[in-house]
C-alpha cells in the first residue's frame, strides 16, 4: 500500500549561514566568527602564491565531485580561538551540526 504524501514531506530545513555561530565537526565544536561561514564549490590547486593570490592559470589537481563519493560542495569559515582567527575549510559532508547565537 502506497503512503499518501503530505505537505510535511516536502519541507526543507532552512539554515541561515549568516547566523551560524558554531559548527560541530568530528573533533568537536568550533566557534565561527560572525558572518564568515560560506558554502561553495571547491578545488585543490598547486600554487606557490598566497591563498588570496591564486590565479585561474594555476594547476587544478582535483575539483569537488571529480571522484565518486567526493562531495561537490565545501565550507569555509574563520574560527575564533585563543583570541585569534584561523581559516577552516572542509567538505560539507563533515558538518555534523550547526548552532545559532
Amino acid at each position: 500500500m502506497r503512503k499518501e504524501r503530505s505537505v510535511a514531506d516536502d519541507v526543507t530545513l532552512y539554515i541561515d549561514v549568516k547566523q551560524v555561530r558554531s559548527m560541530l565537526l568530528a573533533d568537536g565544536w568550533h566557534i565561527v566568527a560572525a558572518g564568515t561561514f560560506e558554502i561553495g564549490g571547491y578545488e585543490y590547486r598547486s600554487s606557490s602564491r598566497p591563498i588570496g593570490e591564486v590565479r585561474p592559470t594555476d594547476h587544478v589537481m582535483l575539483r569537488g565531485g571529480d571522484e565518486p563519493l567526493m562531495p561537490t560542495k565545501a565550507f569555509r569559515f574563520k574560527e575564533e580561538a585563543d583570541g585569534r582567527q584561523r581559516s577552516m575549510y572542509g567538505p560539507v559532508s563533515s558538518i555534523l551540526a550547526v548552532r545559532y547565537g
